[in-house]
């Protein structure tokens, strides 16, 4: 039996940065004593063992630089129309509503910010995502935003090698049904740099089923 009829989520992506923490040595006493911000930052996330190593620092930078698949995601800059189908029930066809999305860089390229909007249950509907890619654990990250929910959903995943598909799971809560940290998949296909489409599939209950999709068609 199919508990849930409310899942409303979507995401062009959770998304981990590492930031830098400044310390500073308060302790008037001891007035310029104190390690270097920078250093004591340096020192928080990686730890004492790698302060030694001249490379740590280098590696440290490295990782949060933009690469490749930063570059892939980027191809999504730009506007797109969008089609949502939606199935409430998966012995019934689902029904269908138009809209509009908007792709662009942010925090120089590090992450793509998605704007979309578009009817959802016959009510205006607004979605705020980030998607990204994370160099320390190698995996794509999303976080998602909307104007019926307080909740920000985060997910990450990966691609297949063909490169056409990224897969990727998270958690939701279901006010409805009084469910809190639901596992969800979410799907990206990839037909061209032209034509995706985001799903959100049900996996908790029997057989998996998708609960709505989002189609996207650049705008010429």
């Amino acid at each position: 039996m199919k508990r849930n009829r409310s899942l409303l989520a979507h995401a062009v992506i959770a998304s981990i940065a590492v930031t830098g923490l400044a310390i500073a040595n308060q302790d008037g006493d001891h007035e310029g004593t104190g390690a270097p911000a920078d250093v004591g930052a340096f020192k928080m996330i990686l730890g004492d063992k790698k302060m030694d190593d001249p490379n740590a620092m280098a590696e440290w930078m490295a990782l949060g630089q933009p690469g490749e698949p930063h570059k892939f995601l980027a191809k999504f800059n730009g506007e797109w129309k969008t089609t949502m189908r939606m199935s409430m029930d998966p012995s019934q066809p689902p029904t269908e509503s138009f809209g509009r999305a908007w792709f662009e860089p942010v925090l120089s390229g590090r992450f793509m910010q998605q704007k979309l909007a578009i009817p959802m249950m016959g009510m205006p509907y607004e979605g705020l995502g980030f998607l990204g890619f994370d160099n320390t654990t190698r995996m794509f990250t999303q976080s998602w935003m909307n104007s019926m929910s307080t909740d920000v959903l985060m997910s990450k995943g990966s691609i297949n090698r063909e490169g056409n598909q990224i897969t990727m799971f998270g958690e939701m809560n279901e006010p409805g049904t009084g469910e809190v940290g639901k596992v969800v998949k979410f799907l990206y296909r990839f037909d061209n740099d032209d034509k995706f489409t985001f799903e959100v599939w049900e996996v908790m209950y029997g057989d998996p089923w998708k609960v709505f999709e989002i189609e996207y068609n650049r705008k010429k």
